[in-house]
Protein backbone atom coordinates (compact mmCIF):
# COMPACT_ATOMS: atom_id res chain seq x y z
CA UNK A 1 0.00 0.00 0.00
CA UNK A 2 1.16 3.18 -0.64
CA UNK A 3 0.19 6.70 1.67
CA UNK A 4 0.87 10.50 0.53
CA UNK A 5 0.68 13.74 1.40
CA UNK A 6 0.00 15.74 -1.31
CA UNK A 7 0.47 18.67 0.09
CA UNK A 8 3.93 17.99 1.33
CA UNK A 9 6.87 17.16 -0.64
CA UNK A 10 8.44 13.52 0.12
CA UNK A 11 12.70 13.79 1.46
CA UNK A 12 15.17 11.26 1.51
CA UNK A 13 18.31 10.93 3.27
CA UNK A 14 21.64 9.86 2.14
CA UNK A 15 24.71 8.96 3.27
CA UNK A 16 27.75 11.86 1.81
CA UNK A 17 31.20 10.26 1.31
CA UNK A 18 34.38 12.95 0.70
CA UNK A 19 37.57 11.89 0.29
CA UNK A 20 39.56 15.48 0.87
CA UNK A 21 43.07 15.64 0.01
CA UNK A 22 45.03 16.45 3.12
CA UNK A 23 48.76 17.98 3.52
CA UNK A 24 50.41 14.91 3.85
CA UNK A 25 49.75 14.05 0.39
CA UNK A 26 46.65 11.14 0.73
CA UNK A 27 43.51 11.80 1.77
CA UNK A 28 41.13 12.17 4.44
CA UNK A 29 37.25 10.50 4.82
CA UNK A 30 34.53 12.79 5.83
CA UNK A 31 31.21 11.72 6.45
CA UNK A 32 27.68 13.28 6.91
CA UNK A 33 24.13 12.69 5.99
CA UNK A 34 22.10 15.22 4.16
CA UNK A 35 18.67 14.99 3.53
CA UNK A 36 16.93 15.58 -0.17
CA UNK A 37 13.93 17.23 -1.01
CA UNK A 38 12.23 15.79 -3.93
CA UNK A 39 11.08 17.92 -6.29
CA UNK A 40 8.85 17.51 -9.48
CA UNK A 41 10.09 15.80 -12.62
CA UNK A 42 10.24 18.73 -14.90
CA UNK A 43 11.60 20.55 -12.34
CA UNK A 44 14.21 18.49 -11.55
CA UNK A 45 14.67 17.77 -15.73
CA UNK A 46 14.97 21.62 -15.95
CA UNK A 47 18.10 21.85 -13.62
CA UNK A 48 19.82 19.17 -14.46
CA UNK A 49 19.72 20.27 -18.30
CA UNK A 50 20.51 24.04 -16.33
CA UNK A 51 23.73 22.27 -14.72
CA UNK A 52 24.80 20.69 -17.51
CA UNK A 53 24.64 23.59 -19.75
CA UNK A 54 26.77 25.95 -17.05
CA UNK A 55 29.39 23.59 -16.84
CA UNK A 56 29.78 23.13 -20.36
CA UNK A 57 29.68 27.07 -20.50
CA UNK A 58 32.20 28.13 -17.46
CA UNK A 59 34.92 26.56 -15.50
CA UNK A 60 34.97 23.20 -14.51
CA UNK A 61 35.20 23.56 -11.21
CA UNK A 62 32.90 26.37 -10.26
CA UNK A 63 29.74 24.18 -11.44
CA UNK A 64 27.24 26.95 -10.71
CA UNK A 65 24.68 24.34 -12.06
CA UNK A 66 25.00 22.02 -9.47
CA UNK A 67 24.66 24.84 -6.35
CA UNK A 68 21.65 25.93 -8.25
CA UNK A 69 20.44 22.31 -8.18
CA UNK A 70 21.53 21.68 -4.71
CA UNK A 71 19.99 24.86 -3.27
CA UNK A 72 16.86 23.63 -4.03
CA UNK A 73 17.00 20.06 -3.12
CA UNK A 74 19.19 20.07 0.25
CA UNK A 75 17.46 21.04 3.20
CA UNK A 76 19.18 19.36 6.14
CA UNK A 77 21.73 17.46 7.34
CA UNK A 78 23.50 15.48 9.74
CA UNK A 79 26.89 14.50 11.68
CA UNK A 80 28.99 17.86 10.89
CA UNK A 81 30.36 18.68 13.50
CA UNK A 82 32.52 22.62 14.25
CA UNK A 83 35.76 23.05 15.55
CA UNK A 84 34.15 22.32 19.51
CA UNK A 85 32.68 19.41 18.22
CA UNK A 86 29.77 20.97 18.27
CA UNK A 87 26.39 20.18 16.11
CA UNK A 88 26.71 22.51 12.73
CA UNK A 89 22.34 23.52 12.13
CA UNK A 90 21.63 23.73 8.41
CA UNK A 91 21.71 26.86 6.96
CA UNK A 92 21.97 28.27 3.41
CA UNK A 93 25.74 30.44 4.56
CA UNK A 94 27.51 27.32 5.81
CA UNK A 95 25.99 25.20 2.92
CA UNK A 96 27.22 27.85 0.34
CA UNK A 97 30.53 27.53 2.13
CA UNK A 98 30.78 23.92 1.38
CA UNK A 99 29.54 23.90 -1.93
CA UNK A 100 32.53 26.14 -2.64
CA UNK A 101 34.87 23.27 -1.65
CA UNK A 102 34.83 21.48 -4.77
CA UNK A 103 34.89 17.29 -2.92
CA UNK A 104 32.31 18.34 -1.08
CA UNK A 105 29.99 19.91 -3.59
CA UNK A 106 30.19 16.97 -5.76
CA UNK A 107 29.78 14.69 -3.47
CA UNK A 108 26.27 16.17 -2.45
CA UNK A 109 25.45 16.44 -5.95
CA UNK A 110 26.44 12.77 -6.64
CA UNK A 111 24.58 11.34 -3.56
CA UNK A 112 21.97 13.19 -4.70
CA UNK A 113 21.78 11.38 -8.41
CA UNK A 114 22.82 8.16 -7.32
CA UNK A 115 19.60 8.01 -4.88
CA UNK A 116 17.07 8.80 -7.52
CA UNK A 117 17.33 5.74 -10.21
CA UNK A 118 16.81 7.33 -13.91
CA UNK A 119 18.16 11.05 -12.14
CA UNK A 120 21.61 11.11 -14.19
CA UNK A 121 22.92 14.12 -15.28
CA UNK A 122 22.29 14.19 -18.84
CA UNK A 123 25.04 13.92 -21.17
Amino acid sequence: MLKINVSVRPEFKAPIRVEMPNDKGKTDTHTFVATYRMIEDQDLDRLITAAKDMDEAGPAFAAPGDKDVLRQVLVDWTGIIDQDNQPVPFSSDVLDYLMSIVPYRRAMMQAFLDALPGARRKN
